[in-house]
């Protein structure tokens, strides 16, 4: 005779998928969000379409970072910011330099 399966006292019930708990390809991931599927037509260029001299992915910096790799603090980056000596771009009220902007910083400001 086959045992039920058994549960942790407090946990919700298993949600049965006729599956086995396997997702399909077309199901939503763990979030409940499914991706949908990019238009064939898109905007946005393909990593190979782009142009050699883009990187692949540009990495970006907190104010924070910046700060302590030039070992000053916070308020002397958003005054380089300010006077636009330190191009940052703002993502919806977080504020992140970019690593090509930060290296040309740093050459503009090297003493010979």
């Amino acid at each position: 005779m086959k045992s039920p399966d058994r549960q942790m006292p407090g946990a919700a019930p298993a949600a049965s998928s006729g599956q086995g708990g396997l997702r399909s390809a077309a199901s939503p991931n763990r979030s409940g969000r499914g991706r949908p599927a990019a238009p064939s037509g898109s905007a946005h260029p393909r990593r190979s379409e782009r142009h050699a001299s883009e990187p692949a992915h540009e990495r970006f910096f907190r104010i924070e970072d910046v700060a302590e790799l030039l070992d000053v603090c916070t308020r002397t980056v958003r005054r380089f910011i300010a006077r636009k000596e330190l191009p940052a771009h703002d993502f919806g009220g977080a504020v992140r330099i970019a690593e090509s902007d930060f290296k040309a910083f740093i050459e503009r400001h090297r003493r010979s």
